[in-house]
């Protein structure tokens, strides 16, 4: 009677498993301008791995309209603008997935002479094909402005307000303001299935609010399985 004996089969089994990088928020760039038809900034870094740009401005116009927008020379994408009417002011989101490394310039241009706040930030360890959820936005006239995004736990939610009056001002629990410039504020939110991005103040008066979701870039890691078993 022949024996029967199992044959291990020396096989190194390579076994993916996909989890999420934490996304890192770089330093913020800022700018201003009065009277002016364009505004450069050239402070701005993104440095890192898997990195974004997101600028958020206002302007106030008198039917001027916006002719460019570039970070290092790059065209950037425009997310989403919120316009309020009698005061005429404008806020706009745009995004540049791997901007150029290093110190650049961001510049926006308009077809006429506009007063202008700007912030620029940056972003590393983020979706390279998938870097934004959907954006919303809000205007009016109050003594405070919300909105909700749809996210993901492991994403991060980035707002803009342009307040008119910024007495008494007052950011929503659970956000980290990143920069400020006249009377506009970024800020960010750890993302959850609705992220609700909010501000408060004191005195009634003209808002306008930007926010997007940015989305983690995927990891695969690879770990050694056993000895594959042959009977």
């Amino acid at each position: 009677m022949r024996r029967h004996i199992p044959l291990i089969l020396a096989v190194l089994i390579i076994m993916p498993t996909l989890t999420w990088a934490a996304i890192g928020i770089g330093t913020p760039c800022t700018g201003f301008g009065a009277a002016a038809s364009s505004l450069s900034i050239n402070t701005c870094t993104a440095n890192g791995s898997n990195t974004l740009v997101i600028a958020g401005f206002r302007f106030y116009t008198n039917g001027q309209a916006v002719t460019a927008v570039t970070y290092g020379g790059v065209t950037m994408t425009l997310l989403r603008a919120e316009a309020f009417t009698a005061p005429d002011f404008e806020a706009r989101q745009y995004v540049l997935i791997n901007p150029p490394s290093g110190t650049q310039t961001f510049t926006v241009s308009f077809d006429g002479a506009v007063d202008i706040d700007a912030i620029v930030v940056p972003f590393t360890g983020v979706n390279q094909s998938a870097a934004t959820g959907t954006p919303n936005g809000a205007h009016g006239g109050a003594t405070g402005a919300s909105i909700d995004l749809a996210s993901a736990a492991g994403e991060v939610v980035l707002d803009f307000l342009y307040a008119f009056d910024t007495t008494g001002l007052t950011i929503g629990a659970g956000q980290t303001q990143q920069a400020s410039i006249g009377n506009v504020r970024a800020s960010t939110e750890a993302g959850a299935a609705t992220t609700t991005m909010s501000w408060t103040w004191t005195n009634s008066d003209t808002y306008l609010m930007l926010g997007v979701p940015i989305k983690p870039a995927a990891v695969v890691t690879r770990r050694r399985g056993g000895p594959l078993w042959l009977d």
